[in-house]
């Protein structure tokens, strides 16, 4: 494997293990902005009013004259759960974004629970789902 392969990979994993879902994509859009601003005025980064990101590599004159090599597009998101509201000391609703088949999220399935608006590094909670209605 190459050395640019390496780092695509090494790059995909930590994106990929950000947790995010659908509406809640604040961890992987920062983790992208940081990014982009490390590699200078080598790459561009645009934001629409929705929150997508397009990065743009502006390359060498003779990259440029070539012509495009590589045009790439991910959503920043994934299925998951999302925190509506409390009903006891230990007990949540959760609600389900993204399409999560039904017979995927069955009872005592082990979660991990984020805080969407916390540090990239965060510990995950524990917990378990323990019914659907």
């Amino acid at each position: 494997m190459t050395q640019e392969e390496n780092q695509f990979l090494e790059l995909a994993q930590i994106v990929m293990s950000l947790p995010t879902a659908p509406f809640c994509e604040d961890l992987v859009s920062g983790f992208v902005k940081e990014f982009a601003a490390g590699l200078g005025k080598t790459l561009s980064l645009h934001e629409d009013v929705f929150g997508n990101l397009l990065l743009v590599h502006e390359g060498t004159e003779a990259r440029v004259e070539a012509g495009p090599a590589l045009i790439a597009t991910a959503h920043m998101d994934h299925p998951g759960l999302v925190y509506e509201d409390r009903l006891s000391k230990r007990e949540f609703v959760f609600s389900i974004k993204g399409g999560i088949p039904r017979q995927f999220a069955t009872k005592t399935v082990p979660v991990a629970i984020y805080n969407t608006s916390g540090s990239r590094s965060q510990e995950p909670i524990a917990g378990k789902l323990q019914g659907l209605t």
